[in-house]
């Protein structure tokens, strides 16, 4: 009997021992990795539920809706069309009255009613694997401003966002946002079809410094403003038509965007460049580089050299090419 026991002792004095000495052991070790740097990565933060508001309507229903993340830093997001709201009426009304370019009425029907978000969806070029499609434009704007990222530009007279663009290398290359500015109605269209991760406006850059609707005729690849057109004229004899657009003073269009400072303009619009030149603010709108298509402005490129500079613009280069001949400055 008690050679049998005496195991049964041993292994418990044994378990005590063991207890005894873990207990004396792993405050102290707890004590030493408490007080020893220690470098772990920060944990990611839970993306914000957006929140809901809701309000009771007949029959104890509730109606839900979410406040939506702003993904467009330059836009606001209250932008919300109402059904109801004859836009285009409230257009008519303003463009008779003439109303300065930072009229909040007109600032505000911009934003809501004309200026379109950029696509989420994959880009949906005729050549993707064509980083510049520009004429040369691009690449040297790129260069001036040191392969600048993030930017922000202006392209007035976008056509379909891609043949000829000299921004959709900065979209895709540097990682900017713009907006793309083409009156005509099916090029436009076109535009929209590419999925281009800009804002897109179907409408004119004004010449004058209020709403305006121009007459406009589109031709086969470029369109043009025209005040009066004749059955003489050579597009006429083609077969094409002039149709009516409205017009927007570049200044209500940034002021809608929330954007006063523009990295890069390209302005190309067969002839109403200096127009458009006249009617901006240079002192409210900060611009960086400047395209602009010389061979229509009255006196080509000295006089345009001449009229920039006395802006605070430095000449860069003068670029011609088959279908492009632009002065680019810089400030």
């Amino acid at each position: 009997m008690y050679s049998s026991n005496a195991p049964r002792m041993q292994v418990a004095v044994g378990l005590f021992i063991v207890i005894i000495v873990l207990f004396i052991l792993i405050p102290n070790r707890i004590t030493k990795c408490e007080n020893k740097e220690i470098y772990i990565k920060e944990t990611p933060k839970v993306k914000e539920i957006p929140k809901v508001n809701t309000e009771t309507t007949e029959g104890n229903k509730i109606k839900v809706t979410q406040t939506k993340e702003n993904k467009y830093p330059h836009l606001p997001y209250n932008v919300q069309k109402d059904p109801n709201f004859d836009f285009k009426k409230e257009t008519e009304n303003l463009n008779k009255e003439k109303v300065k370019p930072d009229d909040p009425r007109l600032v505000n029907l911009i934003r809501n009613y004309y200026i379109e978000l950029p696509s989420d969806k994959p880009y949906k070029l005729a050549e993707p694997n064509r980083w510049d499609s520009s004429y040369g434009q691009a690449m040297f704007v790129d260069g001036a401003l040191r392969n600048m990222a993030s930017g922000f530009f202006v392209d007035s007279g976008a056509h379909d966002g891609e043949i000829q663009s000299n921004t959709l290398f900065f979209e895709r290359r540097r990682g900017w946002t713009g907006i793309l500015i083409e009156p005509q109605p099916k090029i436009y269209e076109q535009l929209k079809s590419k999925n281009r991760k800009s804002f897109t406006l179907n409408a004119c850059v004004s010449v004058v410094p209020y709403p305006s609707t121009v007459k406009f005729l589109p031709t086969s690849f470029y369109g043009k403003m025209v005040e009066n057109i004749t059955s003489e004229d050579e597009w006429t004899k083609k077969g094409y038509k002039e149709i009516t657009v409205q017009c927007f003073p570049l200044y209500s269009i940034l002021l809608a965007m929330n954007q006063l400072t523009v990295d890069y303009f390209s302005l190309d619009v067969e002839g109403a460049e200096e127009g458009i030149l006249n009617n901006i603010p240079f002192d409210k709108i900060k611009i960086r580089t400047i395209s602009i298509e010389y061979d229509k402005f009255e006196g080509g490129h000295v006089r345009l050299r001449k009229e920039m500079e006395s802006r605070g613009f430095s000449f860069l280069v003068k670029m011609d090419s088959i279908a492009a001949h632009d002065s680019i400055f810089i400030k």
